[in-house]
């Protein structure tokens, strides 16, 4: 019996199919759940370091526990503080095998990847992969970096729809006595791009420091500084920010003379909460 199920997800598209594929790169135990990762120069079975932006595939064989049936298996993925659900779903067989195709992260950080599987006698097991992304550069490339003062926003970080950031980099050649010459900035927020800087020059230096709106929507945004030297070289530099509704408290107080037991006292209306009576004494 063949199953296929296919999940469109944020980052890629993983697929599900029960059948037969390549060895696992550890034998899987009978007495809970398995979880292996095949072994192919094309794939990610075990912790590494890969280039940002760059796309991560692995195959992930399951079997239940020894007697039993396969019922539920997700993955999880996190990213600095973004904890997102990758897959999450009701299976029923002997064996499964997932292929998960996902684009990391546009900047440097660490990933974990997290798959988790449980069966009909409700034993279960968890397997992680951590995922270091770089930015790598020629040895001539121009040196890039994000302004990590006060009032900037961290690569990375988290904002609220529609709130204002402020953004900054510098950069500079790599080596003595060149210059820069070119300096490109693109702003992406799903599938719109837009060119906001695209400038020619010849520099010792240069600082990008600029304030922007976010999405009112959201989602994912990220900036793509890529600066060139004279040289013939250039650097990019990834800016990624995740986008997330945040919840927002509003008191709303109504101040009156009306009641209270003292002839002139001011009561305090929140909400609809309980009055609270200011004294004469104290207006």
């Amino acid at each position: 019996m063949k199953f296929n199920i296919w999940l469109n997800i944020l980052w890629g598209l993983f697929f599900l199919v029960s059948c037969k594929h390549d060895p696992v790169e550890v034998p899987i135990g009978k007495e809970v759940p398995g979880i292996g990762f095949s072994i192919d120069s094309n794939l990610v079975y075990s912790d590494t370091i890969m280039q940002s932006g760059d796309s991560i595939h692995m195959r992930i064989t399951l079997l239940p526990s020894d007697g039993s049936l396969l019922r539920h298996f997700k993955i999880e993925r996190k990213t600095s503080s973004l904890l997102t659900k990758v897959a999450d779903s009701i299976i029923d067989g002997t064996e499964f095998i997932v292929e998960l195709n996902e684009q990391l992260a546009l900047i440097e950080t660490q990933e974990l990847f997290t798959i988790y599987v449980k069966d009909s006698d409700d034993k279960s097991s968890e397997r992680s992969i951590v995922v270091t992304t770089i930015n790598s550069q020629s040895e001539g490339a121009p040196i890039i970096n994000v302004i990590k003062d006060a009032g900037y926003a961290e690569n990375g970080s988290v904002a609220d729809v529609g709130s204002n950031v402020r953004i900054g980099i510098t950069a500079k050649p790599r080596l003595a006595g060149q210059k820069l010459v070119a300096a490109r900035v693109i702003r992406t927020f799903g599938t719109h791009s837009e060119v906001l800087i695209d400038s020619v020059m010849q520099e010792d230096s240069l600082r990008i420091d600029n304030i922007y709106t976010l999405s009112s929507i959201p989602g994912s945004e990220y900036w793509k500084f890529e600066v060139s030297s004279d040289n013939g070289e250039s650097s990019f530099l990834y800016f990624f920010i995740s986008i997330q509704r945040f919840m927002h408290t509003t008191r709303m107080g109504v101040l009156w003379n009306a009641s209270g037991p003292f002839a002139n006292a001011w009561d305090l209306k929140l909400n609809g909460d309980n009055d609270i009576t200011v004294p004469d004494s104290v207006q």
